[in-house]
């Protein structure tokens, strides 16, 4: 899967040099929490300066593209489905980091280059019995899926897998351990 740079909701084609982002946390590598400390929700991050909570390649990448070219950065980090809701309402300009699915490029403009490639893995018990044949192997079978995600037109072509949506790794972990999903 190819994480694009960013998906935008609205045009930045402005003077006030202000982009308005939002991010979810608890993607390692990509975007992630720098201190175990409660989440700042939202902050305003100065050119040259860096976000005091986040940490990250595609943080990284956005924010040194924006402050060089003289941007301040309204930041706010929030859950996948929250930050999707945020660009519905226009209350955010870009979603980071993002996969392109056909239905989101139907209202959203995506950045034409992408930051990384992404191999979408469904992480098993080591003593379990599920053989892996493809998808298929999951037909009928509970496995957590992160709310708000695309994991591809594969699995989003899909109709015999029964997803239980979470909003955090730690969550479908969490629900691995205790053996209510397969995946």
């Amino acid at each position: 899967m190819v994480g694009h740079f960013f998906i935008v909701a609205t045009p930045l084609w402005s003077n006030n040099k202000i982009v308005r982002l939002s991010i979810a946390v608890n993607y390692s590598p990509f975007s992630f929490q720098k201190h175990s400390e409660k989440i700042i929700i939202a902050e305003v991050i100065s050119p040259g300066s860096d976000s005091k909570i986040l940490q990250g390649y595609s943080w990284e990448v956005v924010r040194e593209s924006f402050h060089n070219r003289g941007y301040t950065i309204h930041l706010t980090v929030a859950p996948w489905a929250r930050a999707m809701m945020y660009m519905e309402n226009q209350d955010v300009d870009l979603l980071f980091p993002t996969a392109y699915t056909k239905k989101r490029a139907q209202k959203y403009y995506y950045s034409k280059a992408y930051i990384h490639r992404v191999n979408l893995l469904v992480y098993t018990l080591k003593d379990s019995a599920l053989k892996w044949n493809g998808l298929e192997s999951l037909n009928g079978k509970p496995v957590t899926i992160i709310r708000g995600f695309s994991a591809g037109p594969l699995w989003n072509n899909q109709s015999l897998i029964d997803e239980f949506p979470v909003s955090t790794i730690q969550q479908a972990l969490g629900m691995l351990d205790k053996k209510r999903v397969v995946g």
